[in-house]
């Protein structure tokens, strides 16, 4: 059985659409717009990139976030902060 979602267009085009939603199927499990953390292993709806230890981490598992330049954010997770290698390298940023 196939859901869809109602979407509005332009009024002077069509008055409605239907389409399917997005739905990926992983290991029997349906899932729609989450994606994993790869610190705290939890389904969450926005990650970010850590660059020091290449993992991508949520909200919760960020220790601390900068803006360094006009187009480049920088996020360190809070294992990462615990190693002053990293954390020196990311203050100097």
């Amino acid at each position: 059985m196939c859901e869809y979602a109602f979407i509005p267009s332009h009024p002077l085009l069509i008055s409605h659409i239907l389409i399917p939603k997005r739905t990926v199927t992983l290991d029997t499990q349906v899932y729609g717009d989450f994606m994993m953390c790869d610190r705290c292993k939890k389904e969450v709806h926005f990650v970010e990139h850590d660059a020091l230890c290449n993992r991508n981490v949520c909200v919760n598992c960020t220790k601390s976030s900068k803006k360094p330049q006009k187009t480049k954010h920088v996020v360190i997770c809070k294992d990462c902060w615990s190693n002053l290698k990293k954390r020196s390298v990311y203050k100097s940023m």
